[in-house]
C-alpha cells in the first residue's frame, strides 16, 4: 500500500522530484508506448501476475462501484536489467463481465489495448510516495532502492470503471525523457 496522501497535480509541484522522474510521472499520453519508444528493441512487459482480489472499501469508494471482488493484475515494464515501471491493474467483476478482453491482456498493454476500443475517460492522476516493502514492489526481481514515486488514476469504458496504479521505479533516471504521443 502507499504511504502518506494522495496529491493532485498541483500539489506534486513542491515537491523535490528528480526532473526525468517527475518528467515520467507526470507524462499524460500513453505510458506503455512512451517507455516502448524510449527503450527501442529491448522494451519488455512482464506479466508479474493476474488473480482474483476482494477489493478494499476505499478501492470500492474510488471506483464507485459496489463490487466487492476484482480482477488484479500486476506487470513490470522496462529494457534490459532496468526496470522502469511496475503497475497494478484493478478490474471490478462487472467490468470484466461487460469486457472480458480485460482479463486476456498477458503481456499486451492495458492503455494500447483500451484506445483499440475507443476513447475510453481517465480521471485526473493523484500522486504519492510508496514504501519499498509494497507488496506490489516486493514481487519485483530485484527490490528497488531510492525513492519509489506512484501515480493512480480511474479509467471508464461505457461507465465501468478500472484502476491502474503505477509505480516509477528509480531505474526510470536511466531512461531518455518521454517524448511524442
Amino acid at each position: 500500500m502507499p504511504t502518506g496522501a494522495w496529491l493532485t497535480a498541483a500539489a506534486l509541484e513542491g515537491r523535490d522530484i528528480e526532473p526525468r522522474q517527475r518528467a515520467w510521472l507526470q507524462w499524460p499520453g500513453l505510458l506503455t508506448a512512451a517507455l516502448r519508444r524510449a527503450s527501442g528493441p529491448d522494451f519488455r512487459l512482464e506479466l508479474l501476475g493476474q488473480r482474483p482480489v476482494i477489493l478494499e472499501e476505499f478501492e470500492r469508494r474510488r471506483l464507485g462501484m459496489p463490487d466487492r471482488e476484482a480482477l488484479c493484475r500486476e506487470i513490470v515494464m522496462g529494457d534490459g536489467d532496468c526496470d522502469y515501471v511496475c503497475a497494478r491493474t484493478l478490474v471490478p467483476g462487472s467490468t470484466l463481465a461487460a469486457h472480458p478482453w480485460l482479463g486476456e491482456l498477458g503481456r499486451a498493454s492495458l492503455g494500447e489495448r483500451l484506445r483499440e476500443v475507443g476513447e475510453p475517460s481517465r480521471d485526473p492522476f493523484r500522486f504519492r510516495p510508496m514504501r519499498p516493502d509494497d507488496p506490489l514492489l516486493t514481487r519485483l526481481a530485484r527490490a528497488p532502492q531510492g525513492e519509489i514515486w506512484a501515480r493512480d488514476s480511474v479509467f471508464r469504458i461505457d461507465g465501468l470503471a478500472l484502476t491502474v496504479l503505477e509505480a516509477f521505479l528509480p531505474d526510470i533516471t536511466r531512461c531518455p525523457a518521454p517524448r511524442g504521443e
